[in-house]
């Protein structure tokens, strides 16, 4: 019986042991760059429907983590694993698997930059999307003179003309062209808003189509008032 007790006894304290000492590598990998001195960060692209597993081997063949199966554990007591969203990303070795992890689940992907001049048209925006690879001069136009969607924001005209805000815009890769066009109207609102609360006449705001910023309409205490 005491045999019995004594093997137990050292079965759980090695248990016990290779549990702590599991735990201490698991943690020490997750806030441990691969590569503390590594160069500028690599784009990786995590594609829609791409498994745990998958990204964990990716950033190994890259070199931006040392060890795919400790990484999927990481992820798996993060409750992390299941929350991981596609896109493209900027990565490096010298960020821990943890903060890897972190960008991903947060969706932080690498944005590119679209500036819209003063004055340009949606044709002339169209050809900047374009040429911007983010998506084609067709598409854009086909979103941008929709009829409907025009209406059901709450505008008047047939086209996005006139209400596509001239700005810097930074926008991910894979950006739908209805969420640009989307952005860029509602950018021109938020504009126009703000001229309005500079001038202390807050309550309803009023676009017309083909119109500039500066000369937008405030309603104050039910008036029209410029």
């Amino acid at each position: 019986m005491k045999n019995a007790l004594l093997i137990i006894g050292i079965a759980f304290l090695v248990v016990c042991g290779v549990a702590a000492g599991l735990y201490y590598e698991i943690t020490t990998f997750a806030s441990t760059p691969a590569d503390r001195a590594a160069p500028e960060p690599v784009v990786i692209n995590v594609s829609p429907g791409q498994t745990l597993n998958q990204t964990a081997d990716l950033l190994l063949r890259e070199k931006i983590i040392k060890n795919a199966s400790k990484f999927v554990l990481i992820a798996r007591f993060k409750g992390y694993d299941k929350r991981l969203r596609a896109g493209e990303y900027l990565l490096s070795a010298a960020m821990t698997p943890l903060q890897l992890l972190e960008i991903m689940v947060k969706g932080t992907v690498k944005l590119y930059k679209l500036t819209i001049p003063e004055g340009y048209n949606l044709y002339q925006i169209a050809d900047l999307v374009e040429a911007s690879n983010m998506g084609t001069r067709e598409n854009f136009i086909r979103e941008a003179t929709d009829a409907v969607r025009v209406h059901n924001s709450g505008l008047e005209g047939k086209t996005f003309e006139g209400y596509l805000f001239p700005d810097t815009y930074f926008f991910p890769k894979e950006v739908s062209i209805d969420l640009i066009v989307h952005v860029y109207q509602q950018m021109r609102l938020y504009a126009i808003q703000k001229l309005c609360q500079r001038k202390h006449r807050v309550v309803h705001i009023v676009v017309y189509s083909r119109m500039n910023v500066e000369t937008g309409f405030c309603l104050y205490h039910g008036k029209e008032s410029r």
